[in-house]
């Protein structure tokens, strides 16, 4: 009999069956990058939106000379930038009752919108580049607008 000739060879058969099980658990255990969340202040999305809420604020101080003022406004254009690339990954909470196809086309619209607040954004970073303080207003215009409708159909009260 040649047991100690086959021990390496059967911690490697147990070892190799195992394997599987630890993965499919770790998997299970790893958040989905698109899953829903409530509103709860630890939340990437509430973190995300405190990040666009302050950053908004000192974009709006400094626009008025987007020349003098780039590296700043850059600064906090780019930190929108990231917090709304966070946001879009998410998924906020559903109005009560909202489910299945209703549920999804809800999400769609919000990841919609995060986009939208994406593209102006980036509209703005080109408007702060280029020193064109008509297109960083109204860019800043639309970001409010942006704003406002995507708290009106996706922000639920607290």
């Amino acid at each position: 009999m040649r047991i100690p000739s086959l021990l390496p060879a059967c911690a490697l058969l147990a070892l190799t069956a195992t394997v599987p099980m630890f993965t499919a658990a770790a998997a299970e255990s790893t958040p989905r990058a698109n899953v829903a969340v409530d509103d709860h202040h630890d939340s990437a999305l509430h973190e995300a939106m405190e990040t666009l809420k302050g950053a908004q604020r000192s974009v709006k101080k400094l626009m008025g000379d987007p020349v003098a003022n780039e590296a700043k406004l850059m600064e906090a254009l780019h930190s929108m930038e990231g917090a709304a690339l966070t946001a879009l990954g998410q998924t906020p909470a559903a109005p009560e009752g909202v489910t299945g196809k209703a549920l999804e086309l809800h999400n769609i619209g919000y990841k919609s919108e995060m986009a939208k607040l994406l593209q102006t954004i980036l509209g703005m970073q080109t408007a702060t580049l280029n020193g064109d303080s008509a297109a960083l207003e109204s860019g800043y215009e639309e970001l409010n607008a942006t704003k406002k409708a995507g708290h009106d159909g996706y922000k639920l009260d607290d």
